[in-house]
């Protein structure tokens, strides 16, 4: 040792001070990643399972959501047991359009509200084409700023368009018109559907699916 650091060690005990210990390194989690070196950082990284994948690529051109445990042909695989997949396309009104039907199917009682307000305001109205270049597209149109909102799936649990549609049009379309000169989705909602408008918002601020 030293003797430079003899007397330094001397002068601190001496003034009753504990010597200067560095502390020692944190145990390194097991599970969490390596940091890549320059060297990993050149080399191509591993694809990445498709059923690891949160987001996924649309098929022709449509978005989809699967709910939890339901078997979708995919890309050349079946997947199943997912917490719910979604596929959308790389735009924020698709993306999130998509992702409020995740919603739909994991809060509770999210979606009921929605029904009920389309039931009351449908109720008598009968079932028809909402656009006529696609016939198996069908719900009931009432006012809603765009017809698919009301579109219906008889076998899936009713008119489950309204709250994805009345969500993305909310926060994802821009409030800009559009450059054709049609008004914006947004504006339109708050505007022409005040009462789907103030539905959605309220659920957004205060909804407590376990109050």
């Amino acid at each position: 040792m030293d003797s430079a650091l003899r007397e330094r060690r001397a002068a601190a005990a001496g003034n009753g001070l504990a010597p200067s210990i560095s502390p020692a390194p944190a145990a390194r989690n097991p599970t969490a990643p390596k940091p890549l070196t320059a060297r990993d950082r050149g080399r191509p990284r591993p694809p990445v399972s498709p059923a690891a994948r949160p987001l996924a690529q649309p098929r022709d051109g449509r978005g989809f959501y699967s709910p939890p445990g339901v078997e979708r042909k995919y890309a050349g695989t079946t997947k199943s047991g997912f917490a719910g997949l979604v596929a959308a396309r790389p735009d924020l009104p698709n993306v999130l359009h998509e992702y409020a039907h995740r919603l739909q199917a994991t809060v509770p009682g999210l979606d009921g509200r929605f029904q009920a307000l389309h039931r009351a305001r449908t109720a008598g109205d009968p079932v028809e084409a909402l656009y006529p270049d696609t016939p198996g597209e069908t719900g009931r149109r009432d006012k809603y700023i765009e017809a698919y909102s009301g579109r219906e799936y008889t076998r899936r649990g009713g008119a489950l368009e309204v709250l994805a549609m009345a969500f993305r049009q909310l926060l994802a379309d821009p409030p800009d018109d559009r450059p054709n000169g049609q008004p914006s989705p947004y504006r339109q909602l708050l505007s022409d559907d005040p009462e789907m408008a103030a539905l959605a918002i309220g659920l957004l601020m205060r909804y407590d699916p376990d109050p």
